[in-house]
Order: structure tokens, then C-alpha cells, then sequence
């Protein structure tokens, strides 16, 4: 039985050799694949920054009502 494909899209993008040397290097060391790396740290890196964007925009609006 064929494995079921994920929800996804092809990206491309040209990134700096000394980056994806370290993408490698990383890979390596966890036991990844490239792709499944890159998909888990961006994921991670753009829930941070949502979450703190959020809190700013609270703490924006706590300020304004203070006021």
C-alpha cells in the first residue's frame, strides 16, 4: 500500500553555501532529512514569532486602555 502524501508544496529557494553546510552538518547529527529539518525549524521559528508578535500587540493594547 502506497504511503499517503502529505499537504505540501515545493519550495526553492538559493540560500548561502555556509548555511546549508550547517543544514547538513545538522541533519546529520539528528537523524533527518533535509526537508523534514527545515519544515520542523521554521514551524518552530514562526510560532515564536506569532506568539510574541501577539504579546506585543496585547501588551500594545494595554497600554492604549491604560490611558
Amino acid at each position: 500500500m502506497p504511503r499517503q502524501k502529505k499537504d505540501g508544496v515545493n519550495i526553492n529557494y538559493f540560500i548561502r553555501r555556509d548555511v546549508k553546510e550547517k543544514l547538513d552538518a545538522y541533519c546529520e547529527d539528528v537523524g533527518q532529512t533535509a526537508t523534514m529539518a527545515i519544515e520542523r525549524i521554521l514551524d518552530e521559528y514562526l510560532a515564536k514569532y506569532m506568539a510574541d508578535k501577539e504579546n506585543t500587540a496585547e501588551g500594545e493594547n494595554k497600554a492604549d486602555t491604560a490611558n
